[in-house]
């Protein structure tokens, strides 16, 4: 799963930790050239945009 939030470059994103406390799925700002992964939601940080 991939979320796409506009936030401003400045802004803390912590999206991945409110969803980490609430859902089943893990949540993550995945790192330069992670992999993706199955079963995993995938958020962009701040400023930055995901590609495969």
């Amino acid at each position: 799963m991939f979320i796409t939030l506009h936030v401003p470059a400045y802004s803390p994103g912590v999206l991945p930790k409110i969803l980490n406390r609430k859902g089943n799925l893990p949540a993550c700002h995945p790192d330069d050239g992670q992999r993706i992964e199955q079963g995993r939601i995938h958020i962009p940080p701040s400023d930055h945009h995901l590609s495969t």
